[in-house]
């Protein structure tokens, strides 16, 4: 999915179990979606913290939103945003549908695929197989994209929600 493209509606959970939707989460604003693992992961905490201190003062100066996503329950999305006091939504995706839409849910390696069955873990549902990977995806989770590229493409961004 290229940028600019526009993701479809996804029912998604608020940090206190209500349903939303990512329409409704962005409010008609220009919006950085990140997709994160979830509380558990000690970089996306990194990230969603320095996102706040850093992005999320320059994106609101552009018109521009910020909006986490992750498959992790609600409680998991309530503790990540009081953890790391963040102010802007931060919301629980289940089904991986917006990952998914967006092509960057990606199927385990198979030595990953044989560990997780040795302990016991079937994953494969909720990993999924989507293949398109956008610039900004990586296969290592402890990468993450800085603030610089984040506020530079921001004024180049369409409007991914039109009158329909």
């Amino acid at each position: 999915m290229g940028v600019g493209a526009t993701l479809p509606d996804a029912e998604l959970l608020d940090p206190h179990g209500a349903t939303t939707s990512l329409y409704a989460a962005l409010g008609g604003w220009l919006s950085v979606l990140v997709l994160y693992r979830g509380a558990s992961c000690p970089y996306c905490n990194i990230a969603l913290n320095t996102y706040q201190r850093e992005l999320v003062p320059e994106l609101a100066g552009r018109g521009v939103g910020l909006v986490a996503i992750s498959p992790q329950t609600p409680d998991g999305s309530l503790g990540s945003r009081e953890k790391n006091e963040l102010t802007f939504s931060v919301l629980s995706d289940p089904g991986n549908q917006v990952a998914k839409a967006s092509g960057t849910l990606r199927a385990p390696s198979d030595e990953a695929r044989t560990a997780q069955l040795q302990l016991g873990l079937d994953l494969a549902a909720v990993n999924a197989d989507g293949t398109h990977r956008p610039a900004h995806a990586h296969h290592d989770h402890r990468r993450r994209r800085t603030r610089r590229p984040l506020v530079r493409r921001a004024p180049r961004l369409h409007h991914p929600l039109r009158a329909r």
